[in-house]
């Protein structure tokens, strides 16, 4: 699968998921390395779990949540993001002035976390309902799917009440 086809994820736990849902979107963090550049939510192509995706780019975790096993049960939410508006946080981040050191700072910090820069992108500005692909719930073992967006089928031929 190209790197440009696989699906993103913002991971989360349920109590933010909980406010997610009350407010119709995963909100933006203004917390970023370079100033100027927009709020974002942070997303990644990890297929377990990934604390970055949680973090704020100050480099400190947002939520307390370790990672994945038996005791995050029900906990550890991972929201599966409609890539249309999705771009890699270096790009991101370059473009609006982002030092090589801060860069490399916050790589540095992904990679003592155990994570892999290369899966981190960004969306500038919230992500509304519409733009979740999925919910998944870790449920101790894996991942097992909450909700699911239904795409709309289109019709192909008109209802059979129209002459």
């Amino acid at each position: 699968m190209k790197r440009s086809e696989q699906p993103v994820f913002h991971y989360t736990d349920s109590v933010a998921l909980a406010g997610m849902m009350r407010t119709g979107s995963i909100v933006a963090s203004d917390r970023v390395l370079t100033p100027g550049c927009p709020p974002v939510v942070w997303l990644s192509a990890a297929r377990e779990w990934e604390l970055i995706s949680m973090a704020s780019t100050t480099l400190g975790i947002d939520h307390e949540l370790s990672r994945l096993g038996p005791d995050q049960a029900g906990r550890a939410v991972r929201i599966e993001i409609d890539r249309t508006s999705v771009v890699g946080w270096v790009e991101l981040l370059a473009a609006h002035g982002a030092s090589t050191v801060d860069i490399f700072a916050a790589e540095q910090a992904g990679l003592s976390w155990l994570s892999n820069p290369d899966d981190w992108f960004v969306v500038q500005g919230d992500v509304p309902v519409t733009g979740w692909l999925g919910v998944e719930i870790w449920n101790g073992n894996t991942w097992k799917r909450a909700w699911k967006h239904r795409q709309r089928e289109m019709r192909t031929r008109a209802p059979s009440h129209v002459p």
